[in-house]
């Protein structure tokens, strides 16, 4: 058998374990062809090894990876049958191997969406499998013993986020210490909104935690067309869990529905957004952010199956933290966007979008 590994050069050690590992998978002799390929933002290396069974392969150095391979081997097979099948783990010592399953003719869940041979029905459709699949996993796994740690979840990832925000353009140091007005609507700072939510977010505790993907966006959402039918899986499983808030990851789906699906697409095709921005004090702020129709369309499928759920589980506080979690999801931007694209329009855009919704998630569970 040959295989091809596509990934950043490895050492001939790491090659040689790989290797062995595979042949006992295999039974047979395996050869390997190394290619390179740019290093992984999230793991020392990233790639994928192409085989007559295609496989991923990730190779990483820190604890923390095997810190996410062993949570993901805890959860329950019917919830790991829907990522792509884990071939063989080294983690006897760094660095650490997973190599799993690679989705031949799958495409995300983004691109789909925006296909122009995607009608109103068969959008409607896809993501209403794609909802059947998220929360098939929320039902299974549903645990009114154990309650997510929304401080954990939100407000401190929120809060490291913007600090390394601030590392990456010292734009942000204003953006995050200034008063913002955008499109003439004044809006409070984000650490006296993080201030006012911390000191009541117990209101808005569900009864319950379910399994969370953790980074469940429609480009880690893969599907296979048959026909007018869709198999679905999901991918990236770093940040998966047993017992976490389903919202985190419907605040993944819908500010990517609500706003990053402009930027998705306008830096396929190398562009920026057209924002205005005056530092002066407070800083003013000036675009104009136009729907899709394709992305609404998913949207409203998305909120009407996260309503149902939330009414047979008397999660009273959804919308309220729905808000907490879009604006938790869209803070996050700023961070991701200067590391892929150095694009600082983009990544203000994101911030924001992000700040209106920590202000409306205030206003909500505060009043004020």
């Amino acid at each position: 058998m040959n295989l091809s590994v596509d990934s950043a050069e490895l050492p001939s050690d790491i090659k040689d374990l790989i290797k062995v590992k595979l042949q006992e998978y295999f039974g047979r002799r395996v050869r390997i062809t190394l290619n390179r390929y740019p290093r992984g933002v999230a793991s020392f290396f990233i790639g994928k090894v192409e085989a007559t069974v295609s496989l991923a392969c990730k190779v990483d150095y820190k604890d923390s990876f095997l810190n996410q391979l062993s949570r993901f081997q805890d959860l329950p097979e019917d919830i790991k049958a829907l990522f792509p099948e884990t071939i063989v783990t080294i983690v006897d010592k760094p660095p650490y191997i997973s190599i799993d399953e690679h989705l031949e003719n799958y495409t995300n869940f983004h691109d789909l969406i925006f296909a122009e041979d995607m009608n109103k029905e068969q959008i409607e459709k896809l993501t209403m499998q794609v909802m059947k699949v998220l929360f098939g996993a929320y039902n299974v796994t549903y645990d009114d013993c154990c309650k997510p740690n929304l401080t954990t979840l939100y407000i401190n990832r929120i809060t490291e986020r913007l600090e390394e925000a601030k590392k990456r353009d010292s734009k942000f140091d204003a953006l995050l210490s200034r008063k913002v007005v955008v499109n003439g609507d004044t809006l409070d700072r984000p650490c006296d909104c993080i201030d006012a939510i911390s000191s009541t977010i117990n209101r808005l505790e569900p009864g319950f935690a379910t399994f969370m993907h953790g980074d469940a966006h429609p480009d880690n959402i893969l599907v296979k067309r048959n026909g007018n039918e869709f198999d679905i899986k999901l991918v990236d499983k770093d940040n998966v869990r047993i017992r976490g808030d389903y919202l985190y990851d419907i605040g993944k789906m819908t500010h990517w529905l609500k706003v990053f699906w402009l930027i998705r697409n306008l830096k396929d095709v190398n562009k920026s957004v057209d924002i205005k921005i005056d530092f002066d004090d407070p800083i003013e702020i000036e675009y104009i952010l136009e729907p899709s129709e394709n992305s609404t369309l998913a949207l409203k499928v998305i909120l009407d199956q996260t309503e149902k759920f939330s009414k047979k589980n008397k999660d009273d506080s959804w919308k309220s933290r729905l808000l907490l979690s879009e604006a938790s999801a869209l803070l996050g931007c700023p961070m991701r966007i200067m590391d892929r694209w150095r694009d600082f329009e983009c990544a203000a855009l994101t911030f924001v979008e992000g700040l209106k919704k920590l202000n409306e998630t205030k206003k909500v569970i505060v009043g004020t």
